[in-house]
Order: structure tokens, then sequence, then C-alpha cells
């Protein structure tokens, strides 16, 4: 009977226990589903951990490159003011892969001196990789127990990805700003584009329409014939030749420049753009923000000029279409596009595609278990192999992430059959890839096994990014559709929406499956695995 007693108490314990871990992953879902924001995320997930801890002091550390940063604190001016203690024992625990616990500081000078009675610290881990850490203070000496350490053990599992899950839908909001502002660049070029005058004008007065800026330029210099064209929103123009000269030094520096201008102009920022011997420059200033230009108001600017620069230069357009194209589709279709100089095939558009993607399973947990050259090997034999498939059917690469291949038929050049391209493609993929099975079997490889999933729609294709990397790519729910879809595929599956199987019934043998449930979608998506087609 004492031995049963034993057993159940120990139960009762191990399921509270859970309980509370179930608890505090619900808390910290519902402040990721609540927020749009990652630093405004961070900071409620600090105070949410300072509640489940009993501490008034918490400070979320993550690492940027080699720098770890205090990314968000419950006391903010105690932790710049302790910041090396902070980053100290976030080092300390990174470095040791776990706990760093303290419970009486009187050996340790400087959290004594900070005022902290009792320290934790619990490394942040996220695909494999150290990214942060969790520090609790408390100035009062109530010792961590079992219990504090049980609950910030739960709490630094699921800080990493709830934070990785934020910034994803943060990244999708910014980029649905740029397209936005894209659009509108579009428009003023279409509108404008014969008189470059009227133009930078148009493009002037857009800026502080996009961004906080009261004041903007637009300078653009043609190579040719030594001559300057100048164009001002605001009061920029009562300050021409200093903006001028502001202008020339990005130019000369071939990058972003801020600097603090005069006392009516404040702070200015001016993006150059170079194609051969032509310049431009795209500038702000005077913020309507106290703090001056945020990152979004600078990256925004980059758009502003990056989507501005093939209007203003009618130049070396094929030159371009070679250097971007070429590690994207086959000779072919490279071809194609250059025959058509009307086209700017890199500007920001709808079109109507069948995006592909396809990914490895059980590859993940393979490459933890196999040497990093070994995985190499097998991710260089299957992107090469399923390249070459994709480029012979039409296909444009998009990219590749991890282990992830993405590719679109439509685009850059439109093929009415683009959904047949695909669904062929992909079979053939699958085809391929059982040859590769079979040669990685022989060779004493571990088993995996891929799966795809193809949707079709219109998206917005183009060259998009930032001012330092520019990448042709989609953006849009049926891409989103197929990257959720190519997750629920399994081993030596083609899945494919409605969309697609519609316009190749004809030509297609497939199996209409139980429609899916797929996040993002109001209601379930009917589906169909594709076996061949002819």
């Amino acid at each position: 009977m004492g031995l049963f007693r034993s057993r159940s108490d120990i139960l009762a314990t191990k399921l509270k226990v859970r309980t509370r871990q179930l608890e505090t992953m619900n808390r910290l879902s519902q402040l990721r589903d609540q927020t749009s924001n990652s630093q405004e995320f961070l900071q409620k997930a600090a105070g949410f951990i300072a509640q489940e801890l009993a501490s008034r002091f918490v400070a979320i550390i993550l690492k940027e490159g080699e720098q770890s940063v205090v990314a968000a604190s419950t006391m903010p001016e105690l932790a710049q003011q302790h910041n090396d203690v902070l980053l100290a024992l976030a080092n300390g625990a990174i470095a040791q892969g776990n706990y760093v616990c303290v419970n009486n500081t009187r050996p340790h000078q400087k959290l004594r001196a900070a005022g902290v009675a009792c320290a934790l610290a619990k490394p942040l881990r996220f695909k494999q990789q150290f990214i942060g850490a969790i520090v609790v203070f408390r100035m009062r000496r109530l010792p961590f127990k079992q219990r504090s350490l049980h609950t910030i053990s739960t709490l630094s599992e699921q800080l990493p990805p709830a934070l990785d899950y934020v910034k994803a839908g943060e990244n999708v909001t910014q980029k649905n700003k740029e397209l936005k502002i894209i659009y509108e660049i579009d428009k003023i070029k279409e509108k404008y584009g014969k008189d470059t005058q009227t133009l930078i004008d148009a493009l002037a007065e857009q800026i502080p329409k996009s961004t906080s800026a009261k004041s903007a330029f637009v300078i653009v210099t043609d190579s040719k014939t030594k001559t300057q064209k100048f164009a001002a929103a605001g009061n920029a123009s009562a300050h021409k030749k200093e903006l001028t000269m502001f202008a020339d030094n990005a130019i000369a520096q071939g990058e972003m420049v801020e600097k603090d201008l005069n006392v009516h102009l404040k702070q200015g920022v001016c993006v150059p753009v170079t194609i051969g011997d032509d310049h431009a420059a795209f500038g702000m200033a005077n913020s309507s923000n106290a703090d001056g230009f945020s990152e979004e108001d600078k990256r925004i600017l980059t758009v502003i000029a990056r989507q501005s620069d093939s209007a203003l230069f009618e130049d070396r357009e094929k030159k371009k279409l070679k250097d971007v194209f070429s590690r994207y589709v086959s000779g072919e279709v490279l071809e194609l596009l250059l025959k058509d100089p009307e086209r700017n095939a890199l500007r920001s558009e709808r079109h109507e595609v069948s995006m592909l993607f396809s990914d490895l399973r059980g590859f993940t947990s393979l490459s933890e278990k196999i040497a990093p050259e070994t995985v190499v090997g097998m991710l260089n034999d299957y992107f090469s192999v399923m390249t070459d498939i994709i480029l012979k059917n039409k296909g444009t690469l998009d990219k590749f992430v991890g282990d992830e291949i993405v590719a679109m038929f439509g685009a850059p050049v439109f093929f009415e059959d683009h959904a047949k391209r695909a669904v062929a493609t992909a079979i053939e993929m699958q085809q391929a890839f059982r040859a590769l099975q079979s040669k990685w079997k022989r060779q004493g490889l571990p088993e995996v096994g891929m799966g795809v999933g193809i949707d079709s729609g219109n998206v917005v294709v183009g060259n998009i990014g930032g001012e330092r990397r520019m990448d042709y790519t989609a953006i849009g729910d049926h891409v989103n559709t197929a990257a959720r879809l190519c997750s629920q595929a399994a081993d030596n599956q083609v899945l494919m929406t409605q969309n697609t199987h519609d316009q190749i019934t004809k030509s297609v043998t497939a199996r209409e499956l139980a429609p899916l449930q797929l996040k993002g979608k109001a209601h379930p998506v009917k589906v169909y695995n594709a076996i061949s087609i002819r």
C-alpha cells in the first residue's frame, strides 16, 4: 500500500509539472498570436517570464552575429546600467549550454554591486543553434528552486519558435507594405516615364507619402551629357546646393549615407543608384519622428530607389536580365526574355503561375546523425538532379531553403500550360529521387523521402529585396498554399490544389484526397495526389 501511494505521489507530481508546462506554453502562444511586432512580443514575453518566476527583473538576450545584445527587459534602466553583468551571465549559460544558477551572490562582486540577491540564466536554442539567453534577477534573497528551473526550461524551449513565428508574420507585413509602394512607383513610372524631370518630380513627392520625411529630393546625373536634374518635395528646393553635395557623397561611397544636415533639414538619408556610368540619388530629410528616421523608413527609401532605376536609365537592360535570370532559368527561356526588350521582366507585377515546393522527409534529424560533409554531398546530389529537371521543363528556380526547393512555372515567361509543366516536373522529380535513394542506399546512407506541393493562381513576381540584395521571387497566397501543401505531403507524394487540378483534368491521373485544413485558411482545401501525366 505504501508503495502504491509512493507511485501515486510521483504520478501526481509529474502531472502537476506537466500541467504547469502546458499552461506556460498556452500563455506564450497567446502572446505570440496577439502580437505582430517582434519587439513588442519580446517585451511582453519578458513581463510574462517575470510573473512566472516571481521576479521583478527579466532580460532576454539575443545574439546578433558575434555580439549579444539586450533585446528586451522589464527594467530597461537597470539593464543598461548593468549590461556587462547581464551579458556575462548570458554568455556563460550559452557556453555551458545549460543553466547558470546563483542563489548566493556574496562571492560575486558585480552581482552584489547591482543589488542582485539571486540570479538565473538559461540559453535559448533554435534549429540546433544558440540564439541568446533568458536572464532573471531577484533583488531579495529568494533562492531559485526546482520548480523555477522547470519553468525557465519550458520557457527557453518555447520562446525561440514563438519569436520566429512573430518575425515571419512581421516580415510578411513588411513585404506587403513594400509591394504597395512598388505598385505606386510603377504607376508613376507608367504615367511619367517618358519625361525624366516630370518623373523625378513625382518620385520626390512620393517619398514623404511613404515615409516620415517632411522633405525629399531626387537627383539624376546623365553620363552622356554630364547634366544633372534635381527634384524636390517640402523645403528641399531651398537647399539644392547642400543636398547635391550630400548626394554626390553617397554616390561616391556607393551606399546609403546618413548625416545631420542644417537646422532646417535636420537628419538626412540618401540612397545612391548606379548603373554603369549613370547615377541617381534618392534622399529624405526632416523626419516627423522625434527619434529621426526608422529602419523601416530607410528600407522604404531603398525600395523606392531600386524600383525607380530602370525608368531613369534606359540602358543595359539586356545585360541586367542576363545577370539576374541566368541563375534562375534555362538558356532557352533567357533568350525569349531578351527578344522582348519592351518588357521589364524584373518589375514586380502580377503573374498567373504554378508554384512548386519540394523538401526532404526526415532530413533534419538525419543531418544531426551524419557528418556535415556527407550532408552537403547528399544535398548537392539532390539539388543538381532536381534543378536540371525544373529548368528542362522551362521552370524558374526561385530558391533553395535548407533542403527545400522552390520553383515557379509561368514567370518571367508565361506558358499557357504552366500547371501541366509544374505537375509533370514534380512527377519526374519523384522518379529521379527514387534513383537517388537507391544510390544513397548503396553508399550505406540512411533513407530519406521527398514530398511535393503545387498550387496555381495569381501572385506578385519580381525582383524584390533590400539595398544590398535583390532576388527574383514570388509573393502571394498561392505561394503560401503550395508551401503548406508540401509540408503535408508524404514521401513520394505530389499534392496539388483544385486550382492546379482544374487546369489539367484531361492530362493528369490523380486521386482526390480528404480536404486538408491548412494554416491560414478559413476552410479546408481540396487536394489531389498526382499519379501520372500525359
